[in-house]
């Protein structure tokens, strides 16, 4: 039997089984237990064979967290780790034409955010080492740092810029990189 899908349909089960295999990793790394909701409920529905939206990251399961109440690891002084806590794990951005994924990484030296298409793939760092902005870097080796005023403080202040940084500043830094 042969089975015909349109371009549209290939490019939905790509794009499923590129974000089933994240879910997958994040299983294996630590558990059902380190999904959150949506993810279960996306992995639920990826097995009874029912689409998704994937490009509906959960940036803070809770918007309700208080700073005191994270993760005895997480260092409420440094805004690096509140965004690298707060992050979605994966994220599906569109840019024209052209869709972006945003995955978060961990390398040997920490988190850190993937943004990767068919013409872009670099790192995006925000307050990496105590720096005041957003550091970029690119494939080649090649780093930029974009200065982010004022920086967050609060779990609050992070949700805001991590909102803006998706919306608003991967789009642009794409835009500025893409094909470097």
């Amino acid at each position: 039997m042969k089975i015909i899908i349109t371009e549209s349909q290939l490019q939905v089960l790509k794009e499923s089984q590129q974000y089933l295999d994240v879910l997958l990793d994040k299983i294996n790394k630590g558990g059902m237990e380190s999904l959150s909701n949506k993810e279960r409920q996306d992995l639920v529905r990826i097995s009874n064979g029912e689409q998704i939206h994937i490009n509906s990251p959960e940036v803070d399961p809770d918007p309700n967290v208080d700073i005191n109440d994270l993760d005895d690891d997480v260092d409420v002084s440094d805004p690096y780790n509140m965004v690298m806590y707060f992050s979605p794990e994966y994220y599906e951005l569109q840019v024209g034409d052209l869709k972006y994924m945003i995955e978060r990484v961990e390398e040997y030296d920490g988190d850190h955010l993937r943004v990767s298409g068919v013409d872009a793939d670099f790192y995006v760092t925000p307050f990496w080492e105590g720096r005041q902005g957003v550091l970029i870097e690119l494939m080649g080796g090649k780093k930029v740092l974009f200065k982010v005023n004022p920086v967050p403080r609060s779990s609050a202040e992070v949700r805001d810029f991590i909102k803006r940084l998706y919306e608003e500043m991967i789009p642009k830094i794409i835009e500025k990189f893409r094909d470097k």
